[in-house]
Order: C-alpha cells, then structure tokens, then sequence
C-alpha cells in the first residue's frame, strides 16, 4: 500500500506553509473523499486553515512590517559596504593603515554575520559596533575614511529601531492565537486526517483515493525540494565597480577587492566572492577573478592598471 509522504513542515516558511494545506485541501476536494472523512476532523481542519490565513492576511496587510523590511535591506547595505571598504583598506600600500584595516576586520568578525541574526540581536550587534566606531576605534575610521559609512549606519539603525519598536506594539495588539501555536495545530490535524486516508487505501483502495495519495505526494515532493534548496545567483551578472589604479613599488604587488552588489545589495567579500589575481607583479595590465561563493556561483574576470610608484 503506498503511504503518504513525510513533509517537512520545519523547512517550510509562513507562505509556503499555509499554500501547502491550500493544496492539500484542494486535492481532497477534488478527488471528493471529504466524505472519507470525519466530519469533526474536516470542520477542525478549515477552520484551523481559514485561521491561518487570517494570520497570514495581517503580515500581508502590515505597512510596518514592510518598512521593517526595508529598513533592515537599507542596513545590511551600510554593513556590507563598511565591510567591503574595511577588506580594500586590508590592502593599502601603507602598512599601517592596512593594520588598523585588519584590527577594525577582526572587531566586525567578532559579531558573526550581523544581516543574518535576528532581528532583536541584529539591533543589539550594530549599536555595539557604533558604539566602538565612535570610541575606541574612531581612529580607524578616520584613516580609512569610513565617516560616511558610521553616519549613515547610525540612521538606519535609529530608523530600523524605531520601527521595530512600533511593529511590536502592533503585534501585540493582534489576536492571541499565533503561527507557531495555529502550524501545529494544523499539522495534528492534518496527520490524523492522512491516517483515515491511507486506512481507506488499504480496506477500500478506490482510484479515487490512490489518485489523490499520487498526487499529494508529488507536491509533497515539490515542496520539501524547494523549501530546502538554496537559490544560487550567477555572479557573472552582479554589478561591479571600475578598479581605480594601483600604484605599486619594489616587491609589492596589487591586490584590489573589487566592489561587487546584486540586484543592489553590495556582496561581502570572502562571504560571497573571493579573489585571485593575474599578473599583478608589475606595471601593466593585470587581472583579477572573482569566483562567486555560498548562494553566488560563476566567475568574473575583470582588468585594472598597474603604475609603478614614481622614484624620490
């Protein structure tokens, strides 16, 4: 007797979630083996869906939860752009700017990956990073010219704090029951409904019923592939900046980062691309190969001049 797939509801975000028992209530009907089933179980299960969706229709609807959105979309930008700024200073001519590069690198490695925290510890990381741009570190951003980055990180911050506040206070103004409480639910439900289906299977295997279980599993298979399969972008059609010049001198040799963004987030180096070169020991015309990584795929190769330091 052919069963119903497992699905994996863990992998499944709030839209995908409810699309999920959309489907599956569409099946049902369908294939008409509501009757199968009973009544209790079946009034249980529309309501809980129906619930859900009202759940789902008020973060749809929620103006505040867009601006969130945004505001953290504007932040991760500022922090990916300090960061990449950090990483070019990592390979300036003069040693000891290139040092306080490396020590500021080492301070915004201390938090992790900052854009993928949670929301609450993601406001917590940044307000404790400009608290140090502004103290002990503020030196570091002097010589690397970061004035631009820190003020404009600290009004997204602000902004994005201010929101969230707001958006909480709305929260909590909504109805008691939540998605984690109304997901279970559901998925009780539902399992209890495949029960009565797959014993209808084996005492009564209608083509009604072994049409539906095929069916079911083939979106069953669809969504488990997709909920859990990253998306890869192809690097090669991010957008890269011109590299300015390099100046190089007796046993130095040019190591640009080039300033790469997607679909307008700037891409953090060594997170999501990294770098090799190509005759960049000496004056002339040199290469750099950007190989995408993580989500990022592909390779891109980009020229940039090499001068030699003119003698004293």
């Amino acid at each position: 007797m052919k069963k119903i797939s497992i699905i994996r509801f863990s992998f499944l975000r709030n839209e995908a979630h409810y699309q999920f028992f959309v489907v599956y209530s569409d099946l049902l009907t369908e294939a008409e083996l509501i009757e199968i089933l009973p009544p209790e179980l079946w009034t249980k299960f529309t309501v809980l869906l129906a619930k859900e969706k009202g759940l789902l229709d008020i973060d749809r609807s929620n103006s505040l939860t867009r601006q969130l959105a945004e505001a953290d979309a504007r932040e991760d930008r500022d922090l990916v752009g300090m960061h990449s700024a950090i990483v070019s200073g990592m390979h300036h001519y003069d040693p000891a700017t290139a040092k306080l590069a490396r020590e500021l690198n080492e301070r915004y490695r201390d938090f992790g990956r900052i854009r993928d925290k949670p929301y609450e510890e993601q406001v917590a990381a940044v307000t404790i990073f400009l608290d140090d741009l502004s103290g002990k570190y503020a030196p570091h951003v002097e010589k690397l010219n970061l004035q631009g980055w820190v003020t404009d990180l600290r009004e997204a911050n602000s902004e994005f704090q201010r929101i969230f506040v707001a958006r909480n206070a709305q929260m909590a103004a909504r109805p008691t029951e939540r998605f984690p409480e109304i997901k279970a639910e559901i998925e009780d439900t539902y399992r209890l409904l495949n029960e009565r289906i797959e014993a209808s299977a084996v005492l009564n295997p209608t083509p009604a019923v072994v049409t539906f279980i095929s069916n079911i599993n083939s979106q069953i298979a669809y969504f488990n592939e997709h909920s859990r399969r990253p998306v890869k972008y192809d690097i090669a059609q991010a957008v890269f900046e011109s590299i300015p010049e390099q100046i190089i001198s007796g046993n130095k040799v040019a190591t640009p980062i080039p300033v790469v963004s997607f679909n307008g987030v700037l891409l953090v180096f060594a997170d999501d691309y990294t770098v090799s070169y190509r005759d960049n020991r000496k004056p002339g015309t040199a290469t750099v190969i950007v190989k995408g990584k993580g989500k990022y795929t592909g390779r891109r190769e980009l020229s940039f001049n090499i001068v030699a330091a003119p003698l004293e």
